[in-house]
C-alpha cells in the first residue's frame, strides 16, 4: 500500500495537466497545445482533484477480491507581484489514511507526509512542471487517433498515451520521490486514455485520465485508476497559506 501511495504522489506531480482562443475547427493537437500555452500565462489558479481507484487481487475470476477508494485534494498556484512562484498541494482526510502536503516557495520544494518533512532546492521551471502549470510536453503522436467532441460550452479532446511512455515517465518520477533518487517503478501500465475539456475562451476547464496498472512482480494485483481535475479561480488566487515550520524541514539533495 505504501508503494501505491508513493505512486499516487508521483502521479499527482506529473499528471496535473493545465494547459489564444482557438480556431473554429482545429485539429486535436493544435487545440490542446493552444490551451496549454494559454494556461501557461495564467498568474494563479486552483485545481480541485479527485482520484478514484479500484484495487483487484487474485489470479482468477473466482478468486478475485476488489476494493474501491477515492482521494480528494486541492492545488493552488500563484505568481507573486515580484514575479516569484508560490504553490501548495494539500491532501488530507482521505480513504487511504494518508495526509500529504507539498509547497513551493523561495526556490525550495517542501514535502510533508507522515512524520517525514523534507525540502530540496528546485528551480521555478521544474516546480511549474511539477504543478502542471506548463503541462509536461505532450507528444504529437498521442493525438494520432484523437477526436474532438463539441460541447454546449467548449470542446472535449479524446487522446491516448502509449503504455511504454508512461513506464518511462514513472521510472523517473518514482526515483525523484526518494532521497537518493533510486525509488524505481515496479508497476506496468496500460495505455492511458485522456479527456481534456477546453472552454470557449481557450482555457482548460477539466482533465481526466484513466488506466490500469499491475505490479511487475505480481500481475494478479491490479489497480484501475481514474484521475479528474477541475480548474477554477484563474488569475484569482491572491494568497497561499504556508505552514509556520517550513524552516525546520530537513534539506536533502534534489
Amino acid at each position: 500500500m505504501k508503494r501505491i501511495c508513493a505512486l499516487l504522489i508521483a502521479l499527482v506531480c506529473i499528471f496535473t495537466l493545465t494547459a489564444s482562443a482557438y480556431a473554429a475547427n482545429p485539429d486535436p493537437y493544435t487545440l490542446y497545445s493552444s490551451a496549454v500555452e494559454k494556461m501557461g500565462k495564467v498568474t494563479s489558479f486552483q485545481v480541485d482533484n479527485l482520484i478514484k481507484m479500484k484495487f483487484s487481487y487474485g489470479s482468477t475470476s473466482s478468486s478475485t477480491m476488489s476494493m474501491t477508494m477515492e482521494v480528494k485534494y486541492t492545488t493552488k498556484l500563484r505568481i507573486t507581484d515580484d514575479g516569484k512562484l508560490e504553490m501548495s498541494m494539500v491532501m488530507k482526510d482521505n480513504e487511504l489514511g494518508m495526509d500529504m502536503e507539498a509547497y513551493y516557495k523561495n526556490g525550495y520544494y517542501y514535502m510533508s507526509s507522515g512524520n517525514r518533512k523534507v525540502r530540496y532546492k528546485m528551480s521555478e521551471a521544474v516546480a511549474l512542471s511539477q504543478s502542471g502549470a506548463t503541462g509536461f510536453g505532450a507528444m504529437k503522436a498521442w493525438f494520432e487517433d484523437a477526436a474532438i467532441e463539441q460541447l454546449d460550452t467548449g470542446k472535449r479532446i479524446k487522446y491516448a498515451i502509449p503504455s511504454k511512455q508512461i513506464d518511462s515517465i514513472m521510472d523517473t518520477a518514482m526515483g525523484a520521490l526518494t532521497s537518493d533518487g533510486t525509488g524505481g517503478n515496479s508497476y506496468r501500465f496500460s495505455k492511458v486514455n485522456c479527456y481534456t475539456t477546453v472552454a470557449d475562451n481557450g482555457y482548460i476547464r477539466s482533465h481526466q485520465m484513466s488506466f490500469t496498472m499491475a505490479d511487475k512482480n505480481d500481475t494478479s494485483t491490479k489497480v484501475g485508476y481514474t484521475f479528474f481535475k477541475q480548474y477554477s479561480r484563474l488569475n484569482n488566487v491572491s494568497s497561499i497559506s504556508f505552514p509556520t515550520d517550513l524552516s525546520t524541514y530537513k534539506t536533502i539533495a534534489a
